[in-house]
């Protein structure tokens, strides 16, 4: 038998399920057309500021009449039952895309327009979501992209410093620490979002770019995630403008695969607990002379800030050898060159002995820091073994063709991943790894095909 609401919604079948509420396929058999219906669980019913949690999230939800946005048909709140009667959208979130791995880098595109266009209106009439993730990104079967979800929204006016709920890994560091949020913390979820469009995953402590994206793609990201609301974009309709100049390049939109090959490759560190914006610096660093880094009106690039403070969690050697070459790519970036620290003549980070450092180099830190962790007790020796025999076999490899090392090097950042999953690698572990490993491949050509 059947469950019919209020004699006009009839539940039919389950189709989703969180801490506060249940979500079915229904029928409104009044219009005879299929809806979805969120109803609030047993639990939550005898609250009162649950009740009206519900009535804000379908009160907001209508006031964003949005094509972008689910809609809002009906709702119901009373003492013995609430639900909200919305648009059903027949297909997966973002999140279940995600369960297969990374996407081509023109759908990440696609999908971020168009949560884009969701939250510049939902920023224009003062509502912040706060929670955009890609569990509340829902894909239609014509492509079209709707956001759900405004349970916690809040009006911007409001703030709700108070309210810190949001999901691990993709939560504004202010947002984290309860502070007022605006328009910029919904940016900095929309960054995650790409990070973990292009690699698998949201981004973790270690700023790891988010390879294999275009390098413009990559800042774009990089300023969206950057912990100071103030270095990210202004306005979804800014960073809208921006996605728009790299859909209509067409570089853009091929060189995911080109930069991949046929197993695209993931370089992604551990999802973090909210709030893991800033990196700790253990001791005194080792005074290095960097190069200065034009960035644009904003310096909010988080790939290049934790490189600047590396020389404490790192030896100084290979937080150099690293932070040279991040430098060096956003330098390409921006299409510059690189201004020396001091008041001189420019000069290009080529020009430095240790930007010039070999990938054989950056392998055998690789190797030292197995050693590091293996005589640590991080690493078992299982592991251990495993990991060196594979940076062995690279070795190998690089002696003889440094193009299909990269591929192979690109295999051993899959193999870290494989491990932190099963649990062989903590995320301290895995992070430290993934980001000397994703250094190497930088430092690496690409094969052209050619092995004559």
């Amino acid at each position: 038998m059947t469950t019919v609401l209020d004699q006009r919604y009839q539940l039919l079948e389950q189709i989703g399920e969180g801490g506060m509420a249940t979500v079915w396929r229904g029928l409104d058999l009044r219009l005879r057309r299929p809806v979805a219906i969120k109803a609030l669980g047993a639990a939550m019913l005898h609250d009162p500021d649950m009740r009206q949690r519900f009535w804000r999230e379908a009160q907001t939800i209508a006031a964003l009449a949005h094509p972008a946005i689910v809609a809002v048909y009906d709702v119901s709140v009373g003492q013995d039952r609430a639900y909200v009667v919305m648009e059903l959208v027949d297909g997966p979130s973002v999140a279940q895309v995600l369960e297969s791995g990374p996407v081509p880098v023109a759908q990440a595109l696609d999908i971020a327009a168009q949560t884009c266009a969701a939250l510049t209106a939902a920023h224009a009439a003062g509502v912040v979501h706060r929670d955009i993730t890609p569990g509340n990104l829902l894909l239609a079967g014509s492509g079209a992209l709707k956001v759900c979800d405004f349970g916690i929204a809040a009006w911007e006016q409001d703030a709700y410093p108070a309210l810190v709920a949001g999901t691990p890994g993709y939560t504004a560091p202010e947002q984290a620490r309860g502070g007022p949020v605006d328009a910029r913390t919904d940016l900095y979820g929309l960054g995650c979002v790409l990070y973990a469009l292009i690699t698998g995953a949201p981004p973790g402590p270690a700023a790891v770019p988010p390879h294999p994206a275009p390098p413009a793609l990559a800042d774009l990201i990089g300023r969206l995630t950057a912990p100071d609301p103030a270095d990210r974009p202004e306005s979804a309709a800014e960073v809208a403008a921006e996605l728009d100049r790299l859909r209509a390049d067409e570089t853009a939109a091929t060189q995911l695969f080109t930069a991949a090959g046929p197993a695209t490759t993931r370089v992604m560190a551990a999802q973090p607990p909210a709030g893991r914006a800033q990196v700790p610096v253990p001791g005194p660093a080792t005074a290095v002379d960097l190069p200065a880094v034009p960035v644009g009106r904003r310096g909010g690039n988080r790939w290049l800030r934790p490189v600047l403070v590396a020389c404490g969690l790192v030896s100084a050697v290979t937080a150099v050898m690293l932070g040279l070459l991040l430098l060096q790519s956003a330098g390409q970036r921006a299409g510059v060159p690189m201004a020396g620290a001091t008041s001189g003549p420019a000069r290009s980070v080529a020009a430095s002995p240790v930007a010039a450092a070999r990938p054989d180099a950056l392998l055998r830190s690789l190797t030292q820091e197995v050693d590091r962790l293996a005589d640590s007790g991080a690493v078992d020796d299982r592991t251990a073994r495993d990991l060196r025999k594979r940076l062995s076999d690279l070795d190998k490899r690089l002696r003889k063709d440094a193009g299909e090392g990269r591929s192979q090097a690109e295999d051993f950042i899959d193999r870290l991943q494989d491990l932190r999953r099963d649990g062989r690698l903590s995320p301290e572990a895995y992070d430290r790894l993934a980001e000397l490993s994703g250094a190497l491949v930088a430092a690496l050509p690409r094969d052209n095909g050619n092995h004559d």
